[in-house]
This record gives C-alpha cells, sequence and structure tokens, in this order.
C-alpha cells in the first residue's frame, strides 16, 4: 500500500437502500462516475475494505496520528485489511479537515497522487471510512481464485462439447488440477503467461515431475469470464481439437486474478502401481539417500504402519489433509492406539502418483531433509491410499541394557582417549541408582536433578555409602547412546565432567527417553 494525502471527513450514520452509510453512498457515486467515462468497471462496495478503513479512521483519532502506518500502538492499515479477510492488491487514501463526503471525494479525484489510483483499471472494491473529521478511502483488486463452482462449470462446458462429438467425457484429475493452479500462480508471480515457465520447463516436464504419467496438453487464456474462456478455446481450431481428442481422459484447471489454465491428461502409458508398491518404492528411494549419506537404512516397523494406515483411512474417508482432525484420532493417536514408544515425525501428503515426487517434496523441504537424513530416525512407516500419503519417521525408545551401557562406554572412553584421560569402567553401585533415578523420572513424570522428595542422584549414591567425587548429568529425547554423548559434551561443565582424569567410575540409567548419567571417583 502507498499513502495518498489529501482532504478528510465527517461520520453520517443514516444509510441508504443497499444498507451503505450516505457517506459511502455518495464516495463510491463519485468514485464512479470519474470511472465510467473512461470505459472502467464500476467499483463495487467490499464489506472488508469498508469496516478496515472504519477502523483506521477511528483508530488515527483516538491515537493522535495520521498515516496509514499504525502509530502509538495502532495497527498498520495493511494488516488490518488482510486480518479481516481481504487478500489481495490495494491502494489506499487519507484525507482530513472536512465533514463533507462530496467535497473530500472531489479533493482526492483532483489530486494528482490520488486520482490515477481511484481510477485504475484492475481495481474493483471499494472501502471508506471516515471519523472525526478524518477519512480513510481503500480501492482493491481481490484475488480471483479457482474453486469447485469454477472447475465444475470447466467441466460441463468442456464435456459437452466432447460429448457432441461423441467422445467420452474427461475425469478431474487432483494431481492436474494441483498443476494447473501451481502454474496460474507461477505466472502471476513471475509476470508471463506461456506454457513454458522461465525455467524453460513446459506443462510435460512439470507433469511429470509431479507425478503425472501422461502425455499432457495445456491451454491458457486472461479472459476472467469462465464461460467466455471456454468459448474462445473451442473457437480456435487448434484448442478444440486438444479438447475432443479422444486420447485426453483426464483435465484440471487452475485460475488466479483472470489467468486460467486448462490441463488435458492422456491415459498413462504406464499401469499404475497399487498401493503396497508405492509404499516399497518409497522405503528404498528414503534408504537410498541414507545410503549416500552413510546412515542406516529405515527398518519399516509393524506399529507405525499400522498407525499410518488409521491414519491415511482417515484422510481419505472424511477428505482432509493434516496431522489431526476434529472427527479422528489423529496420527498421536493412532500411534497410541497402536502403541509405538518412541519420538516421531510425521508427514503427509496428497496427490503424488509415484515414490519420486514425495521424495522431492522430502528434499524441497529443509525440515523434512534433515529428518530424513537425521541419524537417530531409524524406524518407518508408510500408507498410500487414494492419492493420501502418510509417513511416519521414528526414533525407536532406547531402554537401559548392557549393549546400551557398552556403546556408551565404548564411544566415551575414544573421546577420554584423545583428551589422555583414563577409561572408565562401569559401577554396579552407580549404575543401579542412575537406572532406578531414570525409572522414577517417569513413574512420577519429572525430569530434574532431585526428585519429588527432594532427593538427588548423587545423594542416594552417598547414602549408599561412597565416598568419591561425584557428577551427575541429565538428558531427555535422545534415542541413543551417541545422543546422548552428544548433547553432554555440547555442555561445558558435562564435557568437562566426562573427560575429567580422576572420574573412572561410570552409571548410566535409560528409562523412556530419560537418560542419567553419574560420574564417580574411587
Amino acid at each position: 500500500m502507498a499513502e495518498q494525502a489529501p482532504a478528510a471527513s465527517g461520520s453520517p450514520a443514516s444509510t441508504t437502500d443497499d444498507g451503505l452509510t450516505a457517506m459511502a453512498r455518495t464516495v463510491l457515486t463519485l468514485v464512479n462516475e470519474a470511472r465510467k467515462p473512461l470505459g472502467l468497471r464500476l467499483l463495487v462496495p467490499s464489506p472488508k475494505l469498508m469496516q478496515a478503513a472504519a477502523e483506521h479512521a477511528n483508530d488515527m483519532v483516538r491515537r493522535g496520528y495520521f498515516h496509514f502506518q499504525g502509530q502509538n500502538g495502532g495497527e498498520d492499515l495493511e494488516a488490518r485489511v488482510k486480518r479481516l479477510g481481504f487478500s489481495g492488491r490495494t491502494a489506499v487514501a487519507l484525507g482530513r479537515g472536512t465533514e463533507d463526503a462530496e467535497e473530500t471525494t472531489r479533493h482526492w479525484l483532483a489530486d494528482s497522487t490520488t486520482r490515477p489510483s481511484l481510477l485504475e483499471k484492475d481495481y474493483r472494491e471499494l472501502g471508506v471510512g471516515a471519523f472525526a473529521g478524518h477519512w480513510v478511502l481503500l480501492v482493491g483488486q481481490p484475488d480471483l481464485v479457482i474453486d469447485d463452482k469454477l472447475r465444475t462449470r470447466v467441466r460441463q462446458l468442456v464435456n459437452d462439447e466432447r460429448l457432441s462429438c461423441r467422445v467420452p467425457p474427461l475425469e478431474e484429475h487432483p494431481l492436474l488440477n494441483h498443476q494447473a493452479q501451481v502454474h496460474c500462480l507461477d505466472m502471476a508471480a513471475r509476470s508471463f503467461f506461456a506454457t513454458i515457465n522461465p525455467d524453460g520447463k513446459d506443462e510435460n516436464q512439470r507433469s511429470i515431475t509431479a507425478g503425472y504419467e501422461g502425455k499432457v496438453r495445456m491451454l491458457l487464456s486472461e479472459i476472467e469470464d469462465v464461460d467466455e474462456t471456454v468459448a474462445t478455446w473451442l473457437k480456435s481450431a487448434a484448442l478444440r481439437a486438444a479438447i475432443i481428442d479422444s486420447a485426453m481422459c483426464a483435465f484440471g484447471v487452475g485460475m488466479f486474478n483472470g489467468k486460467w489454465a486448462l490441463l488435458l491428461g492422456a491415459m498413462s502409458e504406464v499401469k499404475p502401481k497399487v498401493d503396497s508398491e508405492l509404499e516399497s518404492d518409497l522405503v528404498a528411494a528414503f534408504n537410498a539417500q541414507r545410503s549416500a549419506a552413510q546412515l542406516p537404512p529405515f527398518r519399516v516397523v509393524p506399529t507405525l504402519k499400522q498407525a499410518a494406515d488409521g491414519h491415511t483411512a482417515d484422510m481419505a474417508s472424511k477428505g482432509f489433509l493434516a496431522y489431526d482432525h476434529p472427527e479422528a484420532r489423529g496420527i498421536q493417536g493412532w500411534l497410541k492406539e497402536a502403541g509405538y514408544k518412541g519420538r516421531t515425525f510425521p508427514a503427509v501428503t496428497k496427490g503424488p502418483t509415484n515414490a519420486e515426487a514425495v521424495l522431492k517434496i522430502f528434499l524441497g523441504s529443509a525440515g523434512h531433509k534433515q529428518q530424513l537424513l537425521n541419524g537417530e530416525l531409524r524406524e518407518l512407516g508408510i500408507s498410500v491410499q487414494k492419492g493420501y500419503w502418510t509417513v511416519i519417521l521414528a526414533a525407536p525408545q532406547i531402554e537401559a541394557g548392557s549393549a546400551v551401557r557398552e556403546d556408551f562406554m565404548k564411544q566415551l572412553n575414544s573421546q577420554r582417549a584423545a583428551a589422555s584421560s583414563p577409561a572408565v569402567e562401569l559401577s554396579l553401585l552407580l549404575n543401579a541408582v542412575a537406572q532406578l533415578f531414570a525409572e522414577d523420572m517417569v513413574k512420577r513424570d519429572f525430569f530434574a536433578f532431585s526428585n519429588p522428595d527432594g532427593q538427588t542422584p548423587d545423594a542416594l549414591v552417598r547414602k549408599e555409602g561412597f565416598a568419591g567425587s561425584l557428577a551427575v548429568a541429565l538428558a531427555k529425547g535422545v534415542s541413543s547412546p551417541e545422543g546422548a554423548l552428544s548433547a553432554w559434551l555440547k555442555n561445558p561443565q558435562n564435557q568437562k565432567n566426562l573427560l575429567d582424569a580422576k572420574f573412572t567410575r561410570l552409571g548410566l540409567g535409560v528409562a523412556e527417553g530419560r537418560w542419567v548419567l553419574i560420574l564417580g571417583s574411587p
């Protein structure tokens, strides 16, 4: 938004038959009288812009400022417009010093800065507010976005033409819908109008990357009206031939701010894979990435698969795409029912028809890629149903055992050797106290150096007669000995204790992701 600054205001309360205040009707009429001789679209009142303008005029008076950006704690006008749900481009004019709507509007129309905004051809809506001589005028071009009603109309018009030629109707395809809308948004964002994008990729290259196996043909239009758009395509011999081509069996359509994209899809030359094959393909694709990063492969775990299956079935039957839904268990609910214990990272998507497309989604997100290549996440559950995908990556819950303790001591002693410190050895006493403290944290649901009775691990060791020096460290949420050691080494005090030559005895307790380390000197 850019500020314009003409005259200003009053706030009549009387309303016209259409619900507008007399002031708003006056402003709208005068602006449209200036637009009409130029052949411009007449503006219509926008309830959202009206409310934003009224709120901002009131706020300027109440907080003592005159600007489209909020001051003295006030909200910016642009933020106010977005909060009220208006999505699109806007221009703003401010005024103050008058109580008359006609005088204020004529001032705006005469102002060399404000007039071009009021007479811009793309603007469609208007909102105006006034309070105590302060005026706010907003003109806006709301974003026009495809919806189910428009898609249904395109399908009807296209299939009527196909049926008149005795050609089977097209079926709507969610992936083609998505690709068509993405292309419309791309055209708006990068200011081009062509089937080939600025990266040099045509519709077939983009669709293959997204996972559509068949050949596609894209039709474009810059006519806003849906009926006119389809009629224009049908008037072109070449475009009509594409629409009635019997090889085409699917379609997808997108529209953003009057730019249309219709994708016609031919039947795939490749037989679609069943869901179980897609799941196996994705496991292989994920593990190829982990192998390249020298990480252990994922292991498919039945309880994770059970949870993924349950959530995917919910999404497919209830038509949502999210981790949770008011009428479903949600991923965490399914994990609880399946009985999985461990740290999890879920992901969901809809539309991809092959594993490569899902892998691309993971690699295209920094957060997803980080988890895909997280060495602590070693277990996996995948489910595909009716185009919906659920992926659950997980770190198994580590419990106490000789293998865990031996692994930890081996890694710690390697660090101590590099620091010229003697190796540590397992102490049965320290080990027993550490394990009991870890289990107590789980049982009584706390994570602290003191239990609810005020007892610390080192105090409990002293009660058993241990007389040497002691040091204690805690960790939560790590899923492996190397993860625990790494976390402790990042803390300066813990690192000092872990590498201190005087500590040669060790006890390690682990229970449901809670780790307790006790170091002692003989």
